[in-house]
């Protein structure tokens, strides 16, 4: 069945990011994205969020996809013709739950309990920025606070191949899903700056990018440093290498961390796309530690609607966080799932041809002997005049220290763009 791309003005409500980027907030844009570099359209890297556009734009315009990748890749495109126009330069975004979410990985909608916020962003050709405000209560070390946020503000400048940004930002580092064990954004994103480079096909390596991110930390660490290497030596092929450091704590001691991932694209049959992935990173603080996630992801077609189905288990060595202070460790639990220690994840990815949107994830989590969980989230997003409509609901048991604690989450919003 062909599509004719006129009619996805009508199936993609209009609240796409006007960006220099595609961004962490949104699975199922990275489900298609995915798919179409299983499918061997994409030349370059693309486990590394936010995503320049400039590293899969002329793949996706300039070739031709097989028909069971026609629907991802028409969607993809309308994203890049749509940033590419400023669609949706304002914004303004509503939220409220009844208690505080569960982490539930990539793309995750809701962090905070409730909130309203508004921005505004524009791109230039050498430089782009978003103001965003607003007023949240949100989690912390120390339980819970209201207060005014700025998260997805930033300034760019584009040099070429050169992207420098400075503000705060989401970011996802990495194959995985659910689980991060190098650089992601569980909580609120914390000032940074950062150099992004875009690097031209190499023999051996294929074509690469490299990225630095000083982050100034509310905590015991005032900055972490992180440097990521991607490359993508074969169509089938990425791999990534990532360095993490502090400064020297009140007790002379700096935390380092070294990880590589990988994923590797398994060959298609019928209308499924898949593969398989792993990181691994080693921890140095007082004494060296080790994590590391396995994971399958597929996704295929069933008519015009798509299934992505993810499954991933992460394997942690957790005696090292016992000599972390409880700064330390929110800290931890803010940006990489370490603390979830050795955990186990389903989830499920649809997009259904009215543009509809629902996720379901399960998790299990030991993260030590004080601190257990299961949480089962549903997602549900459905566009609404420009905007796009949220619904979600949440069942999470936790055990923490010898006191247990079941808790049902419901929460809902409205993200407007104009």
């Amino acid at each position: 069945m062909n599509i004719n791309p006129k009619l996805l003005f009508l199936l993609f409500p209009l609240w796409v990011n006007a960006s220099p980027w595609l961004e962490t907030n949104d699975p199922f844009i990275r489900a298609d994205l995915q798919l179409l570099a299983d499918a061997g359209l994409l030349d370059a890297p693309i486990n590394h969020y936010p995503l320049r556009w400039a590293t899969f734009s002329d793949d996706i315009r300039n070739k031709d996809s097989e028909p069971s990748a026609s629907f991802a890749q028409k969607h993809i495109n309308y994203m890049l013709m749509s940033a590419k126009v400023q669609r949706g330069k304002k914004y303004a975004k509503t939220v409220i739950g009844s208690s505080p979410p569960s982490a539930t990985g990539f793309g995750q909608t809701n962090k905070d309990e409730w909130g309203v916020y508004a921005g505004y962003e524009n791109m230039f050709e050498d430089f782009s920025f978003r103001i965003n405000s607003g007023y949240s209560k949100y989690a912390t070390d120390n339980g819970s606070e209201q207060d005014f946020v700025w998260n997805d503000s930033y300034l760019a400048l584009n040099a070429g191949k050169f992207l420098l940004t400075v503000g705060a930002i989401d970011r996802w580092w990495g194959p995985s899903w659910q689980h991060n064990l190098s650089f992601a954004n569980y909580g609120q994103s914390n000032p940074s700056i950062s150099i992004n480079y875009l690097g031209d096909q190499l023999p051996m390596l294929g074509y690469w990018s490299l990225e630095t991110v000083f982050e100034f930390l509310e905590s015991d660490f005032e900055y972490l440093s992180s440097t990521r290497l991607i490359i993508k030596p074969l169509r089938f092929l990425e791999l990534g290498a990532t360095y993490q450091m502090t400064e020297k704590d009140d007790m002379d001691n700096s935390l380092n961390q070294y990880g590589l991932d990988g994923r590797l694209s398994l060959p298609s049959f019928s209308n499924l796309y898949h593969g398989l992935f792993a990181s691994f990173t080693s921890f140095d603080y007082e004494q060296q530690n080790s994590a590391h996630i396995i994971g399958w992801d597929g996704q295929f077609n069933i008519y015009e609607n798509s299934v992505r189905i993810v499954l991933e288990k992460q394997s942690v060595d957790e005696s090292e966080f016992k000599k972390f202070t409880d700064k330390q460790r929110y800290q931890h639990k803010e940006i990489n799932s370490l603390q979830w220690g050795n955990s186990l994840s389903l989830a499920f990815y649809l997009q259904f041809i009215n543009d509809h949107k629902m996720s379901l994830i399960y998790r299990d989590s030991e993260g030590s002997s004080y601190y257990q969980e299961q949480s089962l989230q549903l997602d549900y997003r459905f566009p609404l005049s420009i905007g796009q409509f949220h619904l979600g609901l949440g069942q999470s048991d936790v055990i923490m220290r010898s006191s247990k604690n079941s808790e049902t989450n419901f929460w809902s919003g409205y993200e407007l763009r104009f």
